[in-house]
């Protein structure tokens, strides 16, 4: 993957992110050139456009249309076939965000 910028508050963080407990995607934003999503700890993440070559090519209008799925656990362009995982973004196990979101063995906790 090409370089991630992390930051919380518009403090630039290294991989400080990484060492944390993961948290769940709450919102996405799609420029010309990156791929930035928010998260529930307040922290985001932003990540050149060029990593997901559907998503690049894609008219605005269509790269606008996304839902986070999974309990926060990735983004789905459904008109481009496009999902993003948040374990890919911030370079953790899926686990770990599967952990931070309440499944367990698969299945949301209860």
């Amino acid at each position: 993957m090409g370089r991630a910028t992390f930051s919380r508050s518009g403090t630039s963080t290294s991989a400080e992110l990484r060492l944390r407990r993961p948290s769940i995607a709450v919102d996405v934003s799609v420029s010309e050139d990156r791929l930035t999503v928010w998260f529930e700890d307040g922290y985001s993440v932003s990540v050149p456009l060029a990593e997901y070559p559907r998503l690049a090519a894609a008219p605005p209008a269509q790269r606008s249309e996304w839902v986070i799925e999974g309990f926060g656990t990735a983004i789905r362009w459904e008109e481009i076939d496009e999902d993003v995982g948040v374990w890919e973004l911030l370079g953790v196990p899926e686990d770990m965000v599967f952990d931070a979101a309440g499944f367990t063995k698969g299945m949301p906790a209860e």
